[in-house]
C-alpha cells in the first residue's frame, strides 16, 4: 500500500500547528467517555464489517473487525479533523473526523494494523509508521494503550468493562451489516451479541417521494450479560429522498414476543430515540425510532 505518512503529517502540521492544547477539546465532546465504543462499531459498520470484537486487557484495549481494509484515504481521514471519508454520504453513520477522536480519552497513541500497513497517531493528527503485527487476512486491528497520565489504567478498565457489559440487542438492531459483537474482559468474562435475519419483505408504498419500505424480522441473542437471552424484533425501514441529490433512511422497530405462542407486539420501555445506537432521549411511542 502506497501511503506517504510524512506528507500527511506535514500537511496536518501546517493546518493544525505544532501545539495541541486546542485539539485537547476534541476528547471532551461526548458526555460519556466510553461513547467511543459506539464510534468504533459505527466505523466498522460503515466499511461493511459483519463481525467486531473487543478484547480488554489491564493496560490496553484491542478492537478488530472483518470489514474493508484501510485505504490511503482512510489513513489521511483518521489523522485529520472533520475530514472523514463519509462526510458527504448520508447513508453512512460514522465519520473518522470527530467521532474517532473520542478514543483519546483513554490513549495518547492509538495504533492501527490493516492488511500490510500499520501506523500510530500521535498528538491527534501526526501519523507514524510502526512495525506490523500478524493478522488474519481479513481483519483490521486497533490497539489503544492506556497511557494517559491523568487517568489511571484500572479506572479505564472499570469504565470500559461497564460499557461493554451494557451492550444489548438494542445496540445491534439498527446496524445494517454487523451480525456479531463479541467482547472479553481481563477477568476472562466474555459476552456476545448475535443477530440473524428470520425473514425479509418489501412492503408496497404509494408515496412517490420515497422508496418502498423494507420489513425485516430479526432474532437477536445475547450471551454474557444476564446469562443467555434472546429477543425478536420486527424492523421496518424506508428510504426518503431529501432532495434531488441526497436521501436518508428512517427506521422503526417493534419488539415481537414470538416465543409467547404467536406474533404479539409488546410495548418497549423505555422507548429511546436512536441514532443507530440508543440516545438518552425518550419518545412516548412504545417502539424504537432510528
Amino acid at each position: 500500500m502506497e501511503i506517504d505518512l510524512d506528507e500527511i503529517r506535514a500537511r496536518n502540521l501546517i493546518e493544525y500547528g505544532t501545539g495541541k492544547s486546542h485539539l485537547d477539546l476534541l476528547r471532551s465532546i461526548y458526555p460519556e467517555r466510553s461513547h467511543f465504543i459506539f464510534e468504533l462499531i459505527q466505523n466498522a459498520s460503515d466499511v461493511n464489517a459483519s463481525e467486531v470484537e473487543f478484547r480488554l486487557y489491564s493496560d490496553h484495549l484491542e478492537f478488530s473487525h472483518n470489514g474493508r481494509c484501510f485505504s490511503a484515504r482512510d489513513v489521511e481521514a483518521i489523522s485529520r479533523i472533520a475530514e472523514g471519508t463519509k462526510k458527504d454520504d448520508s447513508t453512512k453513520i460514522g465519520k473518522f473526523g470527530i467521532g474517532f477522536k473520542a478514543v483519546y480519552n483513554y490513549t495518547t497513541r492509538p495504533e492501527i494494523y490493516s492488511h500490510d500497513f500499520s501506523f500510530c497517531i500521535q498528538d491527534y493528527v501526526r501519523p507514524y509508521e510502526i512495525p506490523p503485527r500478524q493478522l488474519e487476512s481479513d481483519r483490521t486491528l486497533f490497539v489503544f494503550p492506556f497511557n494517559r497520565l491523568d487517568f489511571a489504567a484500572d479506572k479505564m478498565v472499570e469504565e470500559i468493562s461497564k460499557a461493554l457489559a451494557e451492550l444489548d440487542s438494542r445496540s445491534l438492531i439498527f446496524l445494517n451489516s454487523i451480525r456479531s459483537i463479541k467482547w472479553r474482559l481481563p477477568s476472562n468474562r466474555s459476552g456476545e451479541l448475535s443477530k440473524a435475519i428470520l425473514s425479509h419483505q418489501i412492503l408496497p408504498n404509494n408515496n412517490s417521494s420515497s422508496s418502498a419500505a423494507a420489513g425485516v424480522d430479526y432474532y437477536i441473542s445475547s450471551i454474557g450479560k444476564y446469562g443467555k437471552y434472546a429477543e425478536q424484533w420486527r424492523l421496518f425501514s424506508m428510504k426518503v429522498e431529501l432532495d434531488s441529490a441526497s436521501s436518508a433512511r428512517v427506521e422503526i422497530a417493534f419488539l415481537d414476543q414470538a416465543n409467547s405462542g404467536g406474533n404479539q407486539i409488546s410495548k418497549v420501555e423505555p422507548s429511546l430515540r436512536h441514532v443507530c445506537f440508543p440516545t438518552h432521549k425518550k419518545v412516548p411511542v412504545g417502539y424504537l425510532i432510528n
